[in-house]
């Protein structure tokens, strides 16, 4: 049998509690629901990461963003780990990077590393390419960010721009469910929201840092449409990986590929007083989606309740390829995700949110910044979640009981707080971490720059 292609679909920003394949009371992936009857369904998968660069960095080499250093103060991933792209190219693969997310796409940031094709919508240095970028969503008032570009850009990439005779690693990123809410797909938008409630989108505030410093108050309508519009954009991105797949089933490459769809993060929407994906390791922001196609024909599809990692992809890949004794395995902190070890033995995962950039400090001067600058590691059960904050301001949630995590329960139960603090430093002292304490930037265009801003970063 030939070596399978190799899918892996990344739903930017896109939290596992509201797809309608995880329970999710509004249908908004009826796509992926039904592709759930012939793939596996991981149902307790979760990001090590809170954002972009650690997270996809964690995914690309199998390793903690504290033993990687692609962090808040070091935005790169060196290249003192091999990256998933890396090795499978080692492999005779061919490597290609389709994303509309600058951190992503671009060599400023190292994560494209052992990418032998990298394209993107908005992705070129080129001003004049820029331009026409722009100019083109202008003109076709397009109702996404890029994805339509993006399976386009795959389609051409597929029918004449690959190797034929060789297996290929295809990564995709779509940014729709990012905010802000730009790019509103008429369809899916008109499916979730009224007519008012469309009326009023254009009122409702997506500046973050307004209400983070609470310079700006919002109300619980607010957010409730702005949820809503988060629905829409994950609706979708389901149609969008449905086109996908069309297009790999047009081309003969569905049946004998690998597919893994999953994210890097969730996100929030005015839960816990919070805005889009930062400054905690809440469920919204760190559980996540993983629906994996094994090559060959599955008849029936099956859900795993084990707990998994995005630090798991790297060597469910390397196992499905019978790729073995690598020396880029020795850096890996994850387990296949059907290996005895994830499945049967593991008790915990882990969440890092790395101490912050002061992110208000041009934009709010006066805003007290000490309620977000804290460094945060989390321990997660089946049944509890252990939040150590270096500030001293520790949470435990019973989330049996509490899946919304509202009660802290840290002093009605010290000892089982003790116990998992026990094991979240036992794990956290086990690897040396990265020395990385600066970030190289500097170098990055302006206009990238801007861009990254009106999402968040910076």
């Amino acid at each position: 049998m030939s070596k399978p292609n190799i899918i892996l679909i990344i739903l930017d920003t896109v939290r596992a509690h509201n797809l309608s394949c995880y329970g999710y009371s509004r249908i908004t992936t009826p796509y992926l629901d039904s592709l759930c009857s012939s793939a596996h369904l991981f149902k307790n998968a979760f990001t090590p990461g809170i954002w972009t660069i650690p997270s996809h960095a964690s995914l690309f080499t199998g390793t903690f963003p504290s033993k990687h250093g692609a962090l808040n103060l070091h935005r790169y991933l060196n290249a003192d780990y091999t990256t998933i792209a890396q090795l499978l190219a080692s492999r005779n693969y061919e490597t290609a990077l389709f994303s509309n997310n600058y951190f992503i796409a671009l060599e400023d940031f190292g994560l494209n590393r052992g990418f032998q094709t990298i394209e993107g919508k908005q992705h070129s240095k080129d001003f004049f390419s820029r331009i026409l970028h722009k100019g083109m969503r202008l003109l076709t008032r397009s109702e996404d960010s890029g994805a339509a570009y993006t399976n386009n850009s795959i389609r051409r990439w597929i029918r004449h721009g690959r190797d034929n005779k060789r297996p290929f690693f295809l990564f995709v990123n779509y940014m729709e469910a990012h905010a802000p809410y730009i790019h509103l797909p008429h369809k899916h938008i008109s499916q979730f929201l009224s007519s008012g409630e469309i009326e009023r989108l254009g009122a409702i505030n997506q500046d973050r840092q307004k209400y983070l410093t609470r310079s700006i108050t919002m109300t619980d309508d607010d957010f409730r449409i702005l949820r809503s519009v988060y629905d829409a954009q994950i609706a979708h991105l389901d149609q969008t990986i449905s086109n996908l797949i069309g297009i790999l089933k047009a081309n003969n490459l569905f049946e004998q590929s690998l597919i893994i769809i999953t994210s890097d993060h969730g996100d929030l929407i005015g839960e816990h007083g919070l805005m889009h994906h930062s400054y905690c390791v809440y469920e919204e922001l760190i559980k996540i989606p993983l629906i994996v196609k094994l090559p060959g024909s599955h008849a029936k599809g099956k859900d795993y309740n084990h707990l998994v990692s995005l630090l798991d992809i790297f060597p469910t890949i390397s196992e499905v390829l019978d790729i073995k004794d690598d020396p880029s395995h020795q850096q890996l902190q994850g387990e296949s995700l059907y290996s005895p070890e994830s499945r049967d033995k593991r008790e915990y995962v882990f969440v890092e949110c790395e101490k912050p950039k002061n992110e208000f400090k041009d934009t709010y001067p006066d805003f007290d910044f000490s309620v977000y600058d804290r460094h945060l590691l989390a321990i997660r059960s089946h049944n509890y979640k252990y939040i150590w904050a270096s500030d001293g301001k520790n949470e435990l949630y019973d989330l049996t009981q509490d899946p919304d995590e509202q009660d802290n329960i840290i002093d009605t139960k010290p000892d089982i707080a003790a116990q998992l603090e026990n094991h979240l430093f036992t794990w956290y002292n086990s690897f040396e971490k990265s020395s990385n304490k600066t970030s190289p930037e500097d170098s990055i265009d302006t206009e990238i720059r801007e861009q990254l801003k009106g999402l968040g970063y910076f």
